[in-house]
């Protein structure tokens, strides 16, 4: 049966995405096992970062023509997200901000006004860890609680 020069025999063939096809579900699940690997290998992850796109920044604002949202220009707030992200990146894994970072995983994901946002999970060092927890929580033995009594 022909229809419009093309054979039906070849409508409904299976196809297969590879992996290195972003979004594929087995890109999807090559992605979740590489992360629970690293959590396998490093241990648990310390700290769970997310960065959103502001349409007010001034960077953005700065581009905008007269009369433009940048809800309409999502070249100009991703491309600007990207630079601030990358930004981020760079103070927290390799200029070390808040520690020795062991292992990490980004994500970007846009959101559905258009604007877009990341994940960033990272494990830092075991001594590093333990040294902004001790500097976060007081410990009782240093500062002892003081005893409130309520009267009535």
């Amino acid at each position: 049966m022909q229809q419009d020069g093309a054979n039906s025999t070849n409508f409904g063939c299976m196809v297969v995405l590879p992996a290195t096809f972003a979004g594929s579900p087995r890109h999807m699940n090559q992605l979740y096992q590489d992360s629970m690997a690293l959590v396998k290998k490093f241990g648990k992850l310390n700290l769970f970062i997310t960065m959103t796109c502001n349409s007010n920044w001034p960077e953005i604002l700065h581009e905008l023509r007269p009369g433009e949202e940048a809800s309409g220009r999502p070249d100009l707030t991703s491309r600007v997200f990207n630079m601030k992200l990358n930004a981020l990146l760079k103070d927290l894994l390799q200029n070390g901000v808040l520690g020795i970072t062991v292992a990490d995983i980004h994500v970007v994901e846009w959101q559905k006004w258009g604007l877009s946002h990341g994940h960033i999970l990272i494990i830092i060092c075991s001594v590093t860890a333990a040294i902004m927890i001790g500097s976060c929580v007081p410990s009782f033995q240093t500062n002892p609680p003081t005893p409130s009594f309520t009267t009535l």
